[in-house]
């Protein structure tokens, strides 16, 4: 347990780990959505002709599917939006932009989003004390 932080937003994995090991979730979704002949999602990450982990086997990288009862569009949506506030984070130079809030910071930050809440709190209510 030596190295572990004490607030690690993810349970299992790091940033740095799931930068790795997102694209091979990924993968394996797009197997699974590959596979199911019922799929009438709108294939956001479905596709990827350029994909290198497409020579993988199946067996080494099994294909799955949402459980029981959870929505593949909403499934698609989730790990989509995941794997966009992971990229957002992970950005060499810093992602900022005042018009569109990141909330990647909300998630990934080691306060658990406290400091960026409260920035947002302070910027909302600078714009509103000069409008």
């Amino acid at each position: 347990r030596r190295g572990l932080k004490k607030s690690k937003p993810s349970k299992l994995f790091g940033k740095k780990a799931l930068v790795i090991v997102y694209p091979y979730i990924i993968e394996r979704f797009r197997r699974g959505l590959k596979k199911d002949e019922t799929n009438k999602s709108s294939v956001s990450f479905s596709d990827q002709s350029n994909n290198l982990l497409q020579f993988i086997s199946d067996e080494e990288l099994p294909p799955v599917l949402p459980p029981t009862g959870i929505d593949i569009g909403q499934w698609e949506a989730f790990y989509f939006e995941f794997g966009e506030l992971l990229s957002n984070v992970c950005c060499v130079q810093p992602c900022v932009n005042e018009a569109k809030e990141d909330d990647s910071a909300l998630l990934w930050s080691t306060d658990r989003g406290v400091t960026e809440l409260q920035q947002r709190r302070e910027r909302r209510a600078q714009r509103a004390s000069d409008a």
